[in-house]
């Protein structure tokens, strides 16, 4: 497996105008898609690379966070069996004023615990702390507080959150397991998935924000389809993308768990999803169907942030049903654009686990997306 300290040199724009926080009170920003829980007063996340900042006073040597994997009060009265939660750990790219600091390893165990971020932190001055999850929802992460030296805490404060409208640049990716990152850090094909090879953090979808100094959410799954997940026996599955597109939680779909669309207007929707419906062994849908229902999905997006949004419909590496998409694009009407990723490989692209893309791939397939982007919005990016 490749080193987890490795960096690229888009590195520099971690800590760009979008992820500073803001204000003189010290607080805790989330850029991405959370669920607070207001009897128990912790905040909860999953998705894949939501973002986390917080503020560190002056006079500060120790940052230690106090974390829980045990479900809100509010919609789950106990934890879910094992057999229904994936018990792999969560991890996070550290970054303390724009400093790695490495990776951040929250276990799944049961209970609140206390992590260890940092001991060694100049004391002479207030920081900024950033966490980035890079791992996918297979576990739930509740944020308690933070603990500074061995007294102050800070706890998160939905009042004090950030008007995501606000951002002059704004991307949602929806998405399978190349947008996630599954196994980009893997170093063969033959290397065996592990939490640790799965890096969302130098995934196009967190690359690209970077290089357009832009805000994003990511709401990408492994394995899931547009009607049928993979292996999935059945030509459609129960819980297809459309299942979870909603919910604060991927972890957690309630009615309690919904997410408010308001708060976050994207610019644009980039979609890489349709390779699992025909993946594996099992009855495949037919054409007309794949293509109604991805027509369904591109249409609740555009209820949502209006008709002209900018669609982007993303192919390859890996092989998939991309005709079909091109026929998503020619039905689609206005505004939807195909990216063409399906040469990657040929072009000197590598693959990470099971022919994923690897950190390479992702940052070619970056610099495509980057300018078809440009060409769409009009927005200058760094290569």
């Amino acid at each position: 497996m490749k080193n987890l300290l490795f960096f690229s040199l888009l590195v520099f724009l971690a800590f760009s105008k979008v992820t500073e926080s803001k204000g003189t009170t010290p607080h805790i920003e989330i850029l991405g898609r959370y669920f607070y829980d207001q009897n128990e007063k912790i905040v909860y996340l999953d998705w894949p690379g939501v973002r986390i900042n917080v503020d560190i006073p002056e006079g500060t040597q120790k940052i230690e966070i106090e974390v829980t994997d045990t479900y809100p009060s509010t919609v789950v009265k106990s934890k879910p069996s094992q057999a229904t939660v994936d018990s792999h750990s969560s991890y996070f790219q550290m970054f303390l004023d724009g400093n790695p600091l490495g990776v951040l390893k929250i276990p799944m165990q049961g209970g609140l615990m206390r992590i260890l971020i940092s001991d060694r932190v100049d004391p002479t001055k207030s920081h900024l702390l950033s966490m980035y999850k890079r791992t996918e929802a297979k576990s739930l992460v509740g944020i308690k507080q933070f603990l500074f030296n061995e007294g102050a805490k800070l706890a998160f404060n939905p009042s004090m959150q950030p008007d995501y409208n606000k951002y002059a640049r704004r991307l949602e990716f929806l998405g399978d397991s190349v947008c996630v990152g599954y196994g980009n850090n893997c170093t063969s094909v033959s290397e065996p998935f592990t939490t640790l090879t799965e890096d969302n953090y130098m995934s196009y979808s967190s690359i690209i924000p970077r290089m357009f100094n832009a805000i994003y959410f990511d709401q990408s799954i492994s394995g899931i389809g547009v009607v049928r997940n993979y292996g999935d026996p059945d030509p459609s599955s129960k819980r297809p993308y459309g299942f979870y597109q909603d919910s604060s939680l991927k972890l957690n779909v309630s009615d309690t768990t919904k997410w408010d669309y308001s708060k976050f207007l994207p610019h644009a929707v980039i979609y890489h999803i349709g390779g699992n419906d025909y993946g594996g062994s099992g009855q495949y849908p037919t054409e007309t169907v794949f293509v109604q229902h991805f027509l369904e999905l591109i249409e609740s997006r555009r209820k949502l942030y209006g008709d002209n949004i900018p669609i982007f419909i993303s192919s390859g590496p890996l092989d998939g049903p991309w005709d079909f998409q091109k026929e998503v694009v020619s039905k689609a009407g206005d505004n939807v654009y195909w990216i063409d990723w399906t040469t990657i490989y040929e072009d000197g692209g590598g693959m990470g686990c099971q022919y994923h893309p690897d950190i390479k791939s992702h940052k070619m397939m970056s610099q495509i997306l980057a300018k078809l982007i440009q060409n769409v919005l009009g927005w200058d990016y760094t290569s």
